[in-house]
């Protein structure tokens, strides 16, 4: 995991759906924070680290001029091969589009990992590398 990150997403609802899918696999779980946002994170961990996603700036950003649209890549650590799997069948049947189903990485020898890209078009990863 990293220690905190911040995503502007579309559509609040689908995307909560989508993140709230692939948390279970990976180890991970969702907190309201306000109307426009939640967080995701490792339970029981406090508040990092986290990803922000909301429909509008986090506070702490508030200030930092950003284009209306940018597409995001988030990279999660996954325990295990099967962690990767699943992790691709929930982002799938939360509404995800597969980028690229869970395979070796030619890039990095011992890394397996799937791609899915977010209902608001965010590229998320999940890859496990022994």
């Amino acid at each position: 995991m990293f220690e905190q990150s911040t995503i502007h997403v579309t559509n609040l609802l689908a995307t909560r759906r989508f993140y709230d899918a692939i948390a279970v696999p990976l180890g991970l779980g969702t907190l309201d924070i306000d109307p426009k946002g939640f967080v995701l994170g490792r339970p029981g961990h406090g508040e990092a680290p986290m990803l922000w996603i909301g429909t509008d700036r986090p506070v702490a950003c508030a200030a930092v001029q950003m284009p209306d649209r940018l597409e995001n890549l988030i990279s999660f650590s996954a325990q295990s091969r099967a962690a990767v799997d699943a992790f691709h069948r929930a982002a799938v049947q939360a509404g995800g589009v597969s980028l690229r189903r869970p395979d070796r990485l030619e890039m990095q020898p011992g890394a397996y990992s799937a791609f899915v890209r977010d209902p608001s078009g965010n590229a998320v990863e999940a890859c496990y590398a022994n």
